[in-house]
């Protein structure tokens, strides 16, 4: 067992969970739930689905990358988001958030994760967003942007959409979770020869064809988003005595 406020402490500091303050997510601890903590559950979303499977398994605090508060938002909590809210309020689990920092952090990030698995190679940043560059690049031996959809299929557990316009082998992929379309243009600027995302817009399908040399896997955004969570709870069950489990609940997008 653990207190609260411990663990938010040590998820604020791990995170650096303001440091990001363009960040449109409120991170951090967004509701406030019972001081003891012996079960915490892990997901890409904030939702009714998620609530209820924390509940059903007694959990006292839920950490996830999309949550609750964003902007100015809450101001009436009525309809489904009162029924979200009111499942937790019940429980007294708390909710904890982390958007853009889980996303740029360089060990437990959604990107640097995904970048270890597929091997990449001299690795660093790029793809400024809310004044920060979220995205890791590296080198991998030559490979085909097939074979490459098919490590990243394997390792995310996805069925990627592969947008290719050239014919190069691929020797340097920039990865960037969720959605991270707006950085195809600086790909070709820095000789990046591959995206890996999660999804992109039906306008960006012409810039992806019309530079031609910076293929794209869309590997979905809610898998290319599922790493880092994981890699959260298991720094946690090392670190507090609770035990720790992810609740994956696919959007398939």
């Amino acid at each position: 067992m653990a207190h609260l406020n411990e663990i938010v402490e040590f998820l604020d500091d791990t995170l650096a969970i303001s440091s990001i303050p363009a960040d449109k997510s409120n991170n951090g601890l967004q509701i406030q739930g019972g001081d003891s903590v012996t079960t915490v559950i892990g997901a890409v979303d904030g939702c009714l689905q998620t609530y209820e499977a924390a509940a059903e398994r007694d959990a006292d605090l839920i950490f996830v990358h999309h949550g609750e508060s964003w902007g100015d938002s809450l101001k009436r909590l009525t309809g489904h988001t009162a029924e979200r809210l009111r499942v937790l309020f019940r429980r007294d689990i708390s909710l904890y958030a982390a958007h853009l920092p889980l996303d740029a952090h360089r060990e437990l990030g959604h990107n640097a994760r995904i970048a270890n698995t597929l091997g990449l190679r001299k690795q660093s940043t790029f793809a400024e967003y809310a004044g920060t560059e979220i995205g890791i690049r590296g080198e991998v031996d030559a490979i085909s942007v097939t074979d490459l959809a098919a490590l990243v299929d394997e390792q995310l557990s996805t069925q990627s959409v592969v947008y290719n316009f050239g014919s190069r082998e691929i020797h340097s992929v920039g990865v960037i979770s969720g959605a991270g379309a707006g950085a195809i243009p600086e790909c070709h600027r820095l000789g990046i020869d591959c995206l890996i995302t999660g999804e992109f817009g039906h306008t960006d399908y012409h810039v992806i064809r019309e530079l031609g040399d910076v293929a794209v896997i869309a590997a979905g955004h809610y898998k290319t988003e599922v790493p880092g969570v994981i890699a959260v709870l298991d720094l946690l069950k090392k670190q507090f005595d609770v035990t720790c489990e992810f609740v994956d609940f696919p959007t398939g997008l």
